[in-house]
């Protein structure tokens, strides 16, 4: 390894400098090391060591040079994980062999199973989407790290302390010398102090001078290094020794000619030798005997403990530390089992182990909250909800390591029930100190509450812990503007909570939480992400509550804002990712909504124009974010596609949709997981197109590559047991499967009817009843799967297709009824917003009229009417707002036309007719099947009847 590189406060390392190691693949230093040492140097004297010189080489000095890091930071990219590299093959398997704690940070999406195959059960944060990525990481370097408070109080812990004088050559022999020094347990508490990383910026001379007098002994280090002339220990550390009078200590660690070192050094009569332990220890002994050395109280052992842990002023042992914090911690050491939690949640000089750790936790809950009942004391109280984190933290993050299949989710929701009702209680004893810490944990089961199905809280009692926590940082921040960082992060996260049920109070706080982010842009660039967020939650507010201008207008704001954040602001190298996530993931998505805000308004053209603008932006951006550049692409490909077929122009649609294709082939080769999803997507998209356009070949052909595209999961291995079937994913299959199948019914029901294949009606049905056993089976996870109502009744629809194609209308009726129940199941669901509702109440009328279809075609005209003008009544409720209900307008005045026109009501079945036409006027669709079979009732009932259209 050659010489670390390092980045400090200052450029400075002192002896003192806690150290961290920086370790990535070589490409990944240049783009992430600063970025993500940013907040690690604003710690207590921190350092981050780096080396940036490619060498596969590794050698003892390498290994010297890594035991004494605190931590490894890891950069997890998709170069670490699938390149021949130093850091993945001899660094991080160094560290875990030496219980060196690991942070791994991922830096690209999807890359958690190629992870996990390389790295094992380790933490893994998000720095790209985890809403928690700053806590968990803060959390892990306050763990690692010792703030200079506590340094100070591990300093005056030893007495006394021996000056370790010594040739840099001979670096390697120093850490045995330590352990020589400590084996005998009477100098356990001796410190020592070397010159070991001391860079240029420190004065040299005067560190090491205060750090000699301080000192009771002087140890030379013996090796035949020593005795090479105008070195810096024969000529500054030995005689300044001499001139303070100290005890010298020589000991031969290297057979050496002794006569030279006595001619060399004025005054050493005796050398000792370091392989004669006992002699060795009883000169140390007598050496040091007259210094009074302190009580070994719990508290005391807690700071010695830390030291050879961290290897503060000592050397690193981590056995020797974990068996002082245990007795410490039995004797009563709050801080030392505090310690051994972080130790054990960690793997800091131990095996990780949850268990333990969570362990450890629950005793401190214990104490800390027997302490508070009978005291009340305020520093109890701080340290009480510092648990409360750390226990919340340790259980989330368990459920995705050894803990998953125990979690209890009723032991996370007491942790947060009983921490509530403690610090309300205490703010009758301290009103003010801990109003901070109380809306602190109000905020933390709202933050896990997408995360972790298993929590007790119902989202009434999450919205109500969150409103509290806001009401609480309101009056903070007119006290101190620091807590509007956490006043904001309350709104954005009560967004999620609210903005189905309540779209007012979700546009009111969102609109809060803008004010506040705003402001913070001004002092931190990293706040920009958040803004970038929240405006989009901002957009997806109005568009709630059916504000589509105000949502176009603000949707065009948010793109000059991002354009502007991106290429004005953000144009320093340490803001480079939160520059290339706002420009490769936020601003495509805003491009999106705000074509979506065009389509809602009708405006053809600006929709156009802002997806076809998107797009030339994003195909700049393949050196900038090849991962994400092509899926990205191809969904703009995908938009521009669908919106030429929905405007009928089929040139254009067909031209993108072709793109989409030729992209999403070539990322499918590349990437299979995330290749896949873009090539369904397209491939559906086509499908719907021709399907619109009745050319049945070509659907049933990109069915049957749907098909054999989303078998591959169902074969799939490589995946664990949790992930290897997508339940999105099987679900489509049976979906494709089946209409795949009534597909080619209707293809051959058009041509002629006596080529329908019975084979293929039974086939179509099995598939049905295949879909069906599914999604009612009780070995798949389906907690996270919101719309399950509403996709068992789709499976109902097809049925009921099937059904009226073989001519069995009493089978139709069955599933027409159990469709239009599972439909109402569905629109109980808490998680749907306005549209998806609407969308859901078309389907209803959708069956509602298909079910009055099959009445009729048992001549039951009487049960098909009320039917029928239920349908009306629906509609009149869902309004205009979707463009299907007024093609479902349009069937269901056909419907009662024809009905009337078989009772022999012609005044009603003319009304209905008008009506029919009426509709078929405002769609503007001069192709559309709609118009087909306007013109159809033109014949019918004869010209007159016919407005112009």
């Amino acid at each position: 390894m050659a010489k670390l590189s390092f980045l400090s406060k200052g450029f400075i390392a002192s002896q003192d400098a806690q150290k961290i190691y920086f370790s990535a693949h070589i490409d990944d230093i240049t783009l992430y090391l600063e970025n993500l040492s940013e907040k690690i140097i604003k710690f207590d004297n921190c350092v981050v060591y780096y080396n940036d010189v490619e060498n596969d080489v590794f050698t003892e000095e390498d290994e010297i040079q890594l035991l004494k890091m605190h931590a490894f930071i890891v950069p997890v990219t998709s170069r670490l994980l699938s390149e021949k590299n130093r850091a993945l093959d001899k660094e991080i398997p160094f560290a875990i062999k030496h219980h060196i704690p690991l942070l791994f940070i991922m830096m690209e999406k999807g890359l958690e199973e190629l992870f996990n195959a390389k790295c094992g059960n380790y933490h893994l944060i998000s720095a790209v989407d985890d809403p928690l990525y700053d806590t968990k990481r803060d959390k892990f370097l306050e763990s690692v790290l010792t703030n200079n408070t506590l340094l100070q109080q591990i300093h005056d812990a030893f007495n006394p302390f021996i000056f370790i004088s010594y040739r840099k050559k001979d670096k390697a022999c120093i850490q045995p010398l330590m352990k020589i020094i400590h084996q005998d347990d009477v100098h356990r508490d001796v410190g020592v102090w070397y010159d070991e990383f001391l860079l240029p910026g420190e004065d040299f001379n005067k560190s090491i001078e205060d750090a000699l007098k301080k000192s009771a002994l002087f140890a030379l280090a013996i090796t035949p290094n020593l005795i090479e002339d105008d070195n810096y220990v024969l000529t500054t550390e030995y005689p300044l020794a001499c001139a303070e009078n100290k005890i010298i200590l020589p000991i031969e660690l290297v057979k050496t000619n002794l006569e030279d070192v006595k001619n060399k050094f004025k005054g050493i009569t005796q050398i000792y030798k370091s392989d004669d332990h006992e002699y060795f220890c009883t000169a140390i002994k007598n050496a040091l005997r007259d210094i009074p050395r302190q009580e070994r109280t719990p508290e005391h052992d807690y700071l010695i403990g830390l030291a050879y842990l961290k290897g503060i002023d000592t050397e690193s042992d981590k056995e020797k530390a974990i068996n002082i914090l245990t007795s410490a911690s039995d004797r009563g050491s709050l801080a030392a089992k505090r310690t051994l939690m972080n130790v054990y949640w960690y793997g800091d000089g131990v095996e990780l182990d949850i268990f333990k750790a969570y362990d450890f936790g629950t005793d401190l809950i214990d104490e800390y909250q027997k302490r508070i009942d009978t005291s009340h004391r305020l520093e109890d109280y701080l340290a009480y909800a510092s648990i409360v984190e750390d226990m919340d933290m340790l259980m989330y993050l368990g459920i995705y390591l050894q803990f998953h299949d125990c979690y209890d989710g009723s032991l996370h929701t007491k942790l947060f029930t009983q921490a509530f009702n403690i610090f309300e209680d205490g703010l009758i004893h301290h009103p003010k100190d801990l109003r901070a810490p109380l809306a602190k944990l109000y905020t933390l089961p709202s933050i896990h509450f997408w995360y972790l199905d298993e929590l007790d809280f119902t989202q009434e009692q999450l919205i109500e812990a969150s409103k509290k926590s806001a009401t609480i940082y309101e009056d903070l921040i007119l006290e101190n503007p620091k807590y509007k960082q956490m006043l904001a992060d309350v709104y954005y996260n009560l967004y999620e909570l609210v903005h189905v049920k309540d779209p007012e109070y979700t546009y009111t706080i969102t609109k809060r939480a803008q004010e506040l982010y705003d402001e913070l842009a001004n002092e931190n660039y990293e706040h920009f992400k958040n803004i970038a967020n929240n405006r989009i939650n901002l957009i997806k507010s109005l568009n709630s509550l059916g504000y589509n201008d105000e949502a176009e207008k603000y949707a065009e704001e948010t793109i000059c804002f991002l354009e502007n954040v991106i290429y004005t602001k953000l144009t320093s190298k340490i803001n480079e990712d939160i520059k290339t996530e706002l420009l490769t993931n936020h601003l495509p998505y805003v491009y999106y909504m705000l074509s979506s805000s065009y389509q809602a308004n009708n405006k053809v053209e600006k929709q156009l124009g802002i997806l076809t603008t998107g797009l030339d932006k994003y195909l700049a951006l393949e050196k900038i974010d090849p991962k994400n550049y092509q899926s990205n692409v191809i969904n703009f490909y995908n938009d521009l596609a669908d919106a030429y077929s929905e405007n009928n122009d089929s040139t254009l649609a067909e031209y993108y949709y072709e793109k989409a294709l030729i992209s999403a082939h070539k990322l499918y080769e590349t990437d299979k997981q995330n290749g896949k999803e873009s090539l369904l997507n397209t491939l559906q998209g086509l499908k719907d197109h021709y399907e619109f356009l009745d050319n049945f070949e070509k659907v049933n052909k990109l069915y049957a590559e749907i098909i054999t595209l989303i078998q591959t999961d169902l074969t799939d291995t490589s995946q664990g047991e949790s992930k290897k079937l997508n339940i999105e994913r099987i679900f489509y299959f049976y979906y494709s499967r089946v209409n795949y199948y009534v597909t080619k019914l209707k293809a051959s029901n058009l041509i002629d009817p006596t080529m329908i294949d019975q084979s293929l009606t039974t086939e179509a049905i099995n598939a049905i009843n295949d879909g069906l056993k599914f999604i009612h089976n009780p070995t798949i996870d389906l907690k996270d799967y919101k719309m399950l109502n509403y996709r068992e009744a789709s499976l109902f629809k097809e049925a009921s297709f099937v059904y009226k194609v073989v001519k069995n209308n009493d089978v139709r009726i069955a599933v027409d009824l159990r469709q239009c129940e599972l439909l109402i199941k569905a629109l109980d669901n808490d998680d749907l917003d306005k549209h998806d509702i609407k969308l859901i109440y078309a389907d209803f009328i959708e069956n509602q009229i298909d079910l009055g279809e099959a009445y009729c075609n048992i001549n039951d005209y009487k049960t098909a009417e009320p039917v029928y003008k239920e349908a009306l009544e629906l509609l009149e409720t869902l309004g205009d707002e979707i463009e299907k209900s007024l093609y479902l307008k349009h069937d269901v005045f056909n419907k009662l036309k024809t009905l009337y026109q078989k009772l022999g009501k012609n005044e009603e079945a003319i009304y209905y007719n008008k009506k029919a036409l009426d509709i078929a006027k405002q769609l503007k669709n001069y192709r559309s099947p709609v118009l087909k079979e306007a013109e159809a009732l033109m014949k019918e009932f004869g010209s007159s009847l016919l407005f112009d259209i």
